[in-house]
């Protein structure tokens, strides 16, 4: 029998300061990812949070195709990274792909527009 995931002790036990610094944890969940996406939509500092599960109905693989485990065979997990904004001036801002890269990333395939990323 698997052990149902405590987000407590799961946080305890890693020893990093930014990734972890909060955890979801579900026994079954669509997907990982949809709850990390609508929390760094929601959340007022979503950077770090990592969201595990057991199982997940819905899981998807790159390029959304679907992606199945079994309860145990696997880690699943999304974590929700917010990177600073390129300083001006900076290679990043000069290509003019920062903003373009976390949009796409938010947006899952799609992207937002500045005022979606606030």
């Amino acid at each position: 029998m698997i052990e149902p995931l405590d987000p407590d002790a799961i946080q305890a036990a890693l020893p990093t300061k930014r990734l972890g610094r909060r955890v979801f944890a579900f026994g079954r969940t669509p997907s990982t990812q949809d709850v990390a996406r609508e929390a760094a939509r929601s959340e007022p500092d979503p950077d770090g949070l990592l969201v595990i599960a057991e199982y997940q109905t819905a899981g998807r693989g790159r390029l959304g195709r679907r992606w199945f485990s079994g309860v145990g065979q696997n880690l699943l997990f999304s974590l929700v990274l917010c990177p600073e904004r390129p300083a001006p001036g900076s290679l990043m801002d000069h290509r003019g792909d920062g903003d373009r890269r976390r949009r796409d990333a938010l947006g899952a395939g799609r992207s937002l527009l500045p005022s979606e990323m606030a």
